[in-house]
This record gives structure tokens, C-alpha cells and sequence, in this order.
């Protein structure tokens, strides 16, 4: 009689879920659900939230782990999980290469027509950079979001000081700061090489969370969409993927931004199975 499989889940931590705590973790519930669903009694899960680990002595005698966390310890963790064997989806490499400042060096082949950028350390006193005519974004450097001040519009370079002066206060040693595109705002979700869908959203506005309504059949080619988005999820080495990007009034396909683990909140039941 064959053993069962063993699989681990690892909740994604509540500080990295911005806005998004309950969706993050129903995508992992349904992936669980369904694969408990299919082996029955040929399956023994343990699942984790990242929170209760604290400095506990982890099991390392598991065939397949499922993480959505970003906390270097648990990183590490995987890495030696990587190293015994196990399967890990998306594995710790991948997730490092989310980080912001990594991802946005990833993306920077022009066929991502990612958006312009720079990296600044918060001590640096900035007076001019390249020109943008809708303004800039500027971005924690490490993580994707924690608080909606980590990513915030200006207008105008002579905005930026105070803005890193709050980064500063907050621990954050390094942002990015990075042209603003203008256009129609899409979401994307995908499984690498697998599965894809994206959604439009809105024509883009300097509140993140808000967006202008505008006509939503922007022309592109929904299939060099999704050709990009896995080559991006290729350079990135990610099997779980999602992002968001723009069509700009020139029917350029811009991304701006790419994650591990997204919420797949528009098509959880379909990728589930995946």
C-alpha cells in the first residue's frame, strides 16, 4: 500500500495581504479543497499560517508545499524544503524575484514595455529625473504593498521629497520611483503555460483604488497578452501568477506590475484544479 501524499500549505501573512486578507485565502482553500477532494484518504495536508510559526522546529518530510508567505524565515524554510525534494509552487526563488526592486530589473527587457524607473535610497534629496508626463509612482522597493503608503502618484518630481521623508519614518530604506502610463487598466491571472484570464478594470487614475470608467474592449491581441505574460512568468519562474497592465491610446500592451500567488478572486474555480 503507497504512503500518502504529503502537502503543506502556507498561508500568505496577514501585514502582506493589503486589502485582500479573506480573497488570498480562499484561493488556497479551494486548491486544498480540490486536491483533497480528488486523492480522498491518498492525501494528509498540514496547513500553516505564517503568524503561529513563531520559532517552531518545522517538518521537513513533505512531498508538496503550496506557500503564499514572503517572510525571509519561511523563504529560508523552503529553500531547505527545495533542497530534500519537495515540490514547492511558487518555490522561494520565485517569490524573491517579486520583490519590487528585483522584479522591476526582470521586467526591464523591452518586450515587457515595462514602465521607467528609478531606484533611490530614502536619504537622497531628488530635484530632476527623466520626464513623465502623467507623473510618477513611487514605490516601496522590497514588498509589494503593506499600506496604501506604499504606492503613491505625484505629479511632479518636486513632490518627492516629503514623500520619502514618510517612507523614511516608516522603515522603508528604498523605493522606486516610476513613470506613470496612462490608459485602460486590466488585471491578469495565470497558471504558467496554462491557464490565462485578464479583466479590465477601468482607464487609469492617480488614486490606485479608483479607477475612471471608459470603454472596456480596448483593441489588443489577447493572445500576445498572454504570450508576454508567460514569458514574464518564465524570466520570473513563476507557477501561480497574476498583474496588472495597461493599453495605453497607442494599443501598447504595457505590464506594471506582476505577483506570486494573486487572489484569482474573478476565476478561483477554474484555476482550482489547475
Amino acid at each position: 500500500m503507497s504512503s500518502k501524499l504529503k502537502v503543506l500549505a502556507i498561508y500568505r501573512e496577514e501585514k502582506y495581504s493589503n486589502r485582500a486578507v479573506d480573497y488570498d485565502k480562499a484561493i488556497m482553500d479551494e486548491v486544498l479543497k480540490y486536491l483533497m477532494f480528488i486523492l480522498g484518504n491518498e492525501i494528509a495536508v498540514t496547513i500553516i499560517k505564517p503568524e503561529d510559526i513563531g520559532n517552531k522546529l518545522l517538518d521537513f518530510n513533505y512531498d508538496l508545499a503550496f506557500s503564499m508567505a514572503q517572510n525571509d524565515n519561511i523563504l529560508s524554510y523552503l529553500d531547505l524544503l527545495e533542497e530534500r525534494g519537495t515540490v514547492v509552487l511558487n518555490n522561494s526563488k520565485s517569490i524573491r524575484n517579486c520583490f519590487r526592486s528585483k522584479l522591476s530589473k526582470l521586467l526591464s527587457d523591452p518586450i515587457f514595455s515595462y514602465p521607467r524607473y528609478i531606484s533611490l535610497n530614502v536619504e537622497q534629496q531628488v530635484y530632476e529625473a527623466f520626464n513623465s508626463i502623467h507623473g510618477f509612482w513611487v514605490k516601496r522597493s522590497d514588498f509589494h504593498s503593506l499600506c496604501d503608503d506604499d504606492v503613491v502618484h505625484i505629479n511632479n518630481i518636486e513632490e518627492l521629497n516629503p514623500i520619502l521623508l514618510n517612507f523614511k519614518s516608516r522603515g522603508v530604506n528604498e523605493v522606486i520611483v516610476q513613470e506613470s502610463i496612462d490608459g485602460d487598466l486590466y488585471k491578469f491571472y495565470g497558471v504558467k503555460d496554462q491557464y490565462f484570464d485578464c479583466n479590465f478594470v477601468g482607464k487609469t487614475n492617480h488614486d490606485r483604488y479608483t479607477n475612471i470608467s471608459s470603454d472596456p474592449n480596448s483593441s489588443f491581441d489577447r493572445n500576445i497578452l498572454e504570450s508576454i505574460a508567460n514569458k514574464a512568468a518564465h524570466t520570473i519562474d513563476l507557477d501561480f501568477y497574476g498583474g496588472d497592465f495597461i493599453i495605453t491610446p497607442l494599443n501598447e500592451i504595457c505590464i506594471i506590475d506582476f505577483n506570486d500567488w494573486p487572489s484569482f478572486r474573478t476565476c478561483r474555480s477554474k484555476v482550482a484544479p489547475i
